[in-house]
């Protein structure tokens, strides 16, 4: 996770004014412990923009699905 959102954090950074065109957002695979409150601390202390999302296991499983893999 903190790699990837230093990536995130840089990607950002590099694309300066472009980077609104951008929504980053890092689902969180444990919605258990990570309510969106410590998301949101968590995210912030990377890049207030990166906007941290979680839901219940069901539904983050099926996103995880939705997405393509390279």
């Amino acid at each position: 996770c903190p790699t990837t959102l230093v990536e995130m954090a840089g990607v950002l950074k590099l694309l300066e004014a472009d980077a609104v065109r951008l929504q980053p957002i890092f689902v969180s695979v444990d919605p258990e412990r990570d309510t969106l409150d410590v998301l949101r601390s968590y995210t912030a202390f990377f890049d207030k923009r990166i906007l941290g999302a979680t839901a219940s296991p069901e539904l983050v499983r099926r996103a995880c699905q939705a997405l393509p893999t390279h």
